[in-house]
């Protein structure tokens, strides 16, 4: 869902958006109802191959941000292709959740030769943001110009393990709630 919404807000600034999901459906849905301008599916395509083919080829513009919620070896390809004084935003690592080495990459060297930034945010250095980004998305989200999926599972507290589970499988559209009755609680 983090990707989803930045995404739609990158769009809405003007950029052109490229994304990445791990289904057909997903990248689908990515296009043709979030309006991405180019998405791929990570886990059949090559990486390299599509990111290259997204930005225009290797005659083509690169990128200037890479907004990363994974934090896996996507990291080399991206800094091979970001532009001069690119930016790469870390909001995540999604790949240690999954179980797989986060990124250590081997071509650090590009951030000093390209000039890039690379920038860690977490949510807790941002809790004095959080009013405004409500005030400013609410109207978004109920008007639709912001769109998302979203997956209700019913069956209480015992289902919060395994759709955690489920989540980092991506099993799941968007955003996942996990329906609990008062008696759980």
């Amino acid at each position: 869902t983090l990707g989803q919404v930045a995404g739609q807000l990158a769009k809405r600034k003007g950029l052109r958006v490229i994304g990445s999901a791990g289904s057909d459906e997903k990248v689908a849905f990515l296009k043709d109802t979030l309006g991405f301008d180019a998405a791929f599916n990570y886990k059949t395509q090559d990486r390299r191959e599509a990111l290259t083919a997204a930005v225009g080829g290797t005659q083509g513009g690169g990128l200037d941000i890479y907004y990363d919620l994974v934090f896996d070896d996507t990291l080399d390809i991206v800094l091979d292709i970001l532009n001069p004084h690119g930016r790469i935003i870390s909001v995540g690592i999604v790949a240690a959740h999954q179980g797989q080495s986060v990124a250590a990459p081997k071509n650090l060297v590009n951030i000093l030769m390209k000039q890039l930034r690379f920038e860690g945010y977490t949510v807790y250095e941002n809790f004095d943001q959080w009013g405004a980004f409500c005030e400013d998305m609410t109207p978004l989200v109920k008007s639709g110009e912001i769109k998302y999926a979203e997956t209700v599972v019913d069956g209480g507290v015992e289902k919060v393990v395994d759709t955690y589970l489920n989540v980092m499988k991506g099993v799941y559209k968007g955003k996942v709630s996990v329906l609990t009755g008062a008696a759980d609680l």
